[in-house]
């Protein structure tokens, strides 16, 4: 169960795992923690917008590889974009998200989304059959190293769906 809590602009989630409450050790951390993770996971990436970014598609998959060194060489990014991957509301006419196919996907390196200003780079992923024309697209993009400021690099990836919903972000180091 999900409860979410308004205090002026604050926004509280609560979920509720597990069957007792006090759980035995052994199932809470071999049953109860392997299967709730994963949503636990997901409501800290939409944190920040819980009722619009779970509109949008959700990278999956990410993925970076590098060539030579990576103060003078190229990174390459590969995800798996889905719109449709988290959508359970079924025969709800009015809740369309799911439906559009993939807008875009943009990578940035080293800026937060929610940081980003117009003076930093966002790469453009592109897909792999070179068309945003389904509800799931494979998406890569390669970076050029030089010139960036670090040698480890923090990679976030966001798509945006043919309506203009954000969805959650992925990040890797």
């Amino acid at each position: 169960m999900v409860r979410h809590h308004y205090v002026s602009i604050l926004t509280a989630v609560g979920l509720e795992t597990g069957g007792e409450f006090n759980e035995e050790c052994d199932r809470f951390e071999n049953e109860i923690v392997p299967d709730n993770m994963p949503a636990l996971m997901y409501a800290v990436k939409v944190a920040a917008k819980p009722f619009s970014l779970v509109k949008g598609p959700d990278v999956l998959e990410l993925d970076v590889t590098t060539t030579s060194n990576r103060l003078d060489g190229e990174v390459t990014a590969t995800a798996l974009v889905r719109n449709r991957l988290r959508v359970n509301i079924k025969d709800y006419s009015d809740y369309i998200t799911g439906e559009q196919d993939i807008g875009k996907v943009q990578l940035y390196v080293d800026v937060h989304p929610y940081d980003y200003k117009n003076s930093v780079e966002v790469y453009e992923m592109q897909p792999s059959d070179d068309a945003f024309d389904s509800q799931e697209e494979s998406v890569k993009v390669s970076v050029s190293t030089n010139g960036l400021s670090a040698e480890r690099y923090v990679f976030y990836v966001q798509a945006v769906d043919g309506n203009g919903y954000l969805g959650s972000m992925e990040c890797l180091r």
